[in-house]
């Protein structure tokens, strides 16, 4: 009987074993009802997933066939499910080691099902509950996050109850844009918060005096930033009378002024707050009706960044003369009104950035930049785009160094860079003009005077748009650029002389439709560039003479669509070519004279859509070709007057295919003779 006995306790104990078994280390995805109702048949005795879980189908209804489910090793992500109407099956989970994300469910009204979920080693995410979430009420044994809470976009949730049992927050607590949440009853045993503290847009939010909220601000180890909620629950301070506590100043606090009543009772609510060490907002992307910011007159310093934003109604910065230094940036963003930066005259440095306007917002009424003038450094970029108005950058006239680019775009009355005169050197990239995006050109500016003393720029230089701009002078002492050097579609330049002095290039050089350029004069002493050197689409440009120092071109050499060119003279140096060689659309191209010292080109070579020329004459000294050689092309059409290739008799190797096109009055392929391999 013992031995029977003991048999049964090991079968029992063995069975137990097979049935506890970790399983699916790589993790599995619920797109379908019918994955879910197999789960147990096609993973059997699988009731510890050690990796991330999916739940995203339209058609799923229930998880009634995840029940066996006890923990889950990685994500728990619920998220885009149309028909799913309860959590019920999940209810024997009790971890998930990492995140639970639950959002985009749009029949889901409550987290029942969750019910024996006690801890979550990563975020727990509650976001855009699309109108049907009413309640968290399921989370009820949840005691511990290791990771963030984020509650967000939820705009039928009145209340975090269900959260009662919580006691940690390892991250940030997060709730933000729940439009009928009123109180933050539900935290009430939250004992820490190991991260920043967001509460803010939520517009019902009147009560916020949860005790752990208390604790926080007392001592609080991150960022508060709490703001555009119901009052009672409108700022930190009105927060701490509610707990019985004063915060003369915020450690690590942001501040955040969206009225004109949030800068009048600043003094009042922050007795004695002279130093701010966080951000400050005036104003938000929404517009404000601040008119003026006197309130803010002890302020003396700002650690973080300090942003003025879409305030329609203010018309200086008077109220910041106290202000001496800005720890990060500076950004004066879509402000209608402001005709100057007086109210700023001492601050002396600028930690970070600074920007004044943006691709969509810039001061439209702001014709200066005075009130900058005690600024003598900027640790980061120099960004001033899309003021409409502004004339010229008076103001900037004691700054000595920029640590990062310098952006001057869409700025239609700027004239003159002048007041830029004490830049030595550029650390990042200079680009005056548009970027190819929503930034466009200076359309007033005439030249680059201004940039005098400018030695180096060690990332790019781009010239784009600029449709006024008849020279390059300003850039004269300009020797190197680490960069791309870019001068693009600027339709007045007629020369780049100002470039004189340049000899290297750290990657491609770019001179691409200039309508009325007509030679290259201004690069003559270039004699490096670190990428590809593309001329294209300049229909006035007759010569490339400028080039003749260049013996070798890493990348592409791409000449195309220049209308007035005859021949390639300028190039006769180059050697080596490591990219492609693109010659297309050159409908005054005769030959390819110029090209007589290149020996190799490492990648493809088309020729095609170049109206006048007879002959390859130009590449006779050519011996290997790496990639394809096409002459003609199948789409875009070949070379209608070219009669011979006699001129490719020392090529001896390409590397891919030989293809020829549409080249109407080529009738012999005489040249090619001496090409061994390569070839299909």
């Amino acid at each position: 009987m013992k031995r029977l006995t003991l048999f049964v306790v090991l079968a029992l104990f063995i069975q137990s074993g097979v049935s506890a078994q970790p399983c699916l280390p790589n993790g599995i995805e619920f797109n379908t009802q019918a994955q879910i109702d197999n789960f147990q048949t096609n993973h059997p005795n699988c009731i510890e997933i050690e990796g991330d879980v999916e739940i995203d189908g339209n058609d799923i209804t229930n998880l009634y066939g995840l029940n066996v489910v006890i923990s889950i090793g990685g994500n728990l992500s619920i998220i885009d499910n149309d028909s799913l109407t309860s959590l019920t099956g999940l209810d024997n989970v009790t971890s998930i080691g990492g995140d639970l994300l639950i959002r985009y469910n749009s029949t889901i009204t409550s987290l029942s099902g969750l019910d024996g979920l006690t801890s979550i080693g990563g975020d727990l995410y509650i976001t855009y509950g699309y109108g049907v979430l009413t309640s968290l009420t399921g989370l009820e044994s949840l005691i511990s996050i290791g990771g963030d809470l984020y509650i967000y976009a939820n705009s039928v949730l009145t209340s975090l109850t269900g959260l009662e049992g919580l006691t940690s927050i390892g991250g940030y607590l997060k709730i933000v844009s729940n439009a009928s949440l009123t109180s933050l009853t539900g935290l009430d045993n939250v004992t820490s918060i190991g991260g920043d503290l967001f509460i803010n847009d939520n517009t019902s939010l009147s009560s916020c005096e949860a005790q752990c909220l208390c604790d926080y601000l007392s001592n609080p180890n991150g960022s508060v930033n709490i703001f555009n909620n119901a009052s009672g629950c409108n700022n930190p301070p009105e927060i701490a009378n509610a707990c019985g506590i004063t915060i003369p100043c915020l450690p690590y606090g942001n501040y955040y002024f969206l009225t004109q009543t949030d800068i009048n009772i600043f003094q009042t609510i922050y007795p004695n707050c002279t130093i701010i060490d966080g951000h400050v907002d005036v104003g938000q992307w929404f517009g404000s009706d601040i008119t003026n910011l006197n309130g803010l007159s002890v302020i003396t310093s700002i650690g973080g960044n300090l942003r003025i934003l879409v305030n329609d109604s203010l018309t200086s910065l008077v109220g910041l003369e106290g202000l001496t230094s800005i720890g990060g940036d500076l950004r004066i963003i879509d402000n209608d009104s402001l005709t100057s930066l007086t109210g700023l005259n001492n601050v002396t440095s600028i930690g970070g950035g600074l920007k004044i306007g943006q691709w969509n917002g810039g001061n439209t009424a702001l014709t200066s930049l005075t009130g900058l003038d005690n600024v003598t450094s900027i640790g980061g970029d120099l960004s001033i785009s899309h003021n409409t108005a502004l004339t010229s950058l008076t103001g900037l006239d004691n700054v000595t160094s920029i640590g990062a680019y310098i952006f001057i775009s869409s700025n239609n009355a700027l004239t003159s860079l002048t007041s830029l005169e004490n830049i030595t050197s550029i650390q990042g990239s200079l680009k005056i003009g548009g970027d190819g995006d929503f930034n466009y050109g200076n359309n007033s500016l005439l030249n680059l005077s201004g940039l005098d003393n400018v030695t180096s720029i060690e990332g790019g230089l781009s010239i784009m748009e600029n449709e006024a701009l008849t020279s390059l002078t300003g850039l004269d002492n300009v020797t190197s650029i680490g960069g791309e050097l870019n001068i693009d579609y600027n339709n007045a330049l007629t020369s780049l002389t100002g470039l004189y002095n340049v000899t290297s290039i750290g990657e491609y050089l770019v001179i691409s439709q200039n309508a009325a350029l007509t030679s290259l004069t201004g690069l003559d002493n270039v004699t490096s560039i670190g990428g590809g050197l593309l001329i294209r689409y300049n229909s006035t440009l007759t010569s490339l003479t400028a080039m003749n120092n260049i013996t070798s071109i890493p990348g592409d050499l791409r000449i195309e669509g220049n209308d007035s060119l005859k021949s390639l003279t300028g190039l006769d140096n180059v050697t080596l070519l490591g990219g492609n060689l693109e010659i297309d659309y050159n409908y005054s191209l005769t030959s390819l004279t110029g090209l007589e010292n290149l020996i190799s080109i490492g990648g493809d070579f088309n020729i095609y859509r170049n109206g006048v020329l007879t002959s390859l004459t130009g590449l006779d000294n050519m011996t290997s070709i790496g990639g394809n050689l096409a002459i003609g092309n199948s789409y875009w059409g070949g070379n209608t007057v070219l009669t011979s290739l006699s001129s490719l008799e020392g090529l001896t190797s390409i590397g891919g295919y030989l293809l020829i096109y549409s080249n109407y009055s080529l009738t012999s392929l005489s040249g090619l003779y001496n090409i061994e391999a390569g070839i299909n």
